[in-house]
């Protein structure tokens, strides 16, 4: 145990690479020579997953409003960390808000960094679209709503527990700017361009020894045609039931072709001071 900050946060906004960096990192944290069963990934589970959080929790989630989640996530995050001997990562999509009496969601005190992923928000509107099968229109209209927010059904009980996103800029500024503890932003374009340069930088941010042979081996099994093979052959879990594939492209600069002039205005205006910051314009 590292002082008892032994939690690291996959964080990202939706769709913006989350699920490869964890493949990758369990992949390379395995001792297997063949590639990871991309329905496994213990190595890194949900953040918002509700049998975790009812496994630590002294009210079942089932029992409570999501406000009333809300309050005891900290303490129960907290609870998870003080029983675990090893660094755990978590993938995470809530924005990084604070509760009714001034916590953060996650406990920072816990907490030994973030890896945060981001990716440009025109891809994302493109992604996001597929993934969810609603319109272009209607996914633009999500990535820049302040009040977004996923798994929030009234008619059945979802797997995991609400998350509030925010908009995209709200989201990465949450995360990026908080000072509570370190923080790794890696640019989901820079792992298509240069995987190797940029998870080796994500392995250094964990203090994770690096084996070159491993790490190639790693990419290899992380590659998106291992992916989509394995999602083909056994499916994959975490997809939702109306998206056709998970792993459906994994390019950057897709917008360009599927998104009207309109779309991406709409994108670019609502989150212009963030996107250039991070080169997106």
């Amino acid at each position: 145990m590292r002082n008892n900050k032994n939690i690291v946060w996959l964080a990202s906004y939706p769709k913006s690479g989350n699920t490869w960096v964890r493949i990758f990192l369990s992949n390379y944290l395995s001792n297997s020579n063949n590639p990871v069963d991309i329905n496994s990934l213990e190595k890194s589970p949900i953040f918002s997953n509700r049998v975790t959080f009812d496994e630590y929790s002294p009210i079942f989630s089932s029992d409570l409003k999501p406000e009333e989640i809300d309050k005891i996530r900290n303490e129960v995050y907290i609870q998870i960390a003080k029983n675990l001997k090893n660094l755990q990562l978590f993938k995470i999509h809530d924005s990084l808000y604070k509760t009714h009496d001034d916590k953060l969601i996650v406990p920072s005190k816990h907490t030994f960094g973030a890896v945060y992923i981001i990716r440009n928000p025109l891809d994302i509107a493109v992604s996001f679209a597929f993934h969810s099968k609603i319109t272009f229109q209607k996914s633009c209209d999500f990535i820049c709503n302040p009040n977004s927010v996923f798994s929030t059904s009234i008619n059945k009980m979802d797997n995991q527990i609400r998350q509030i996103l925010n908009s995209w800029s709200g989201h990465v500024i949450s995360w990026t700017e908080q000072k509570e503890f370190p923080i790794l932003i890696i640019k989901y374009e820079d792992l298509i361009h240069n995987a190797k340069e940029n998870f080796e930088k994500i392995l250094n941010f964990l203090k994770v020894p690096i084996n070159n042979e491993k790490l190639l081996q790693s990419l290899e099994f992380s590659s998106f045609k291992e992916l989509q093979n394995q999602e083909k052959k056994y499916g994959f879990k975490e997809k939702p039931i109306k998206a056709e594939t998970f792993f459906r492209k994994g390019e950057s600069n897709a917008w360009k072709k599927e998104l009207s002039k309109k779309q991406s205005e709409q994108i670019i205006n609502s989150n212009f001071e963030v996107m250039q910051k991070y080169h997106y314009i």
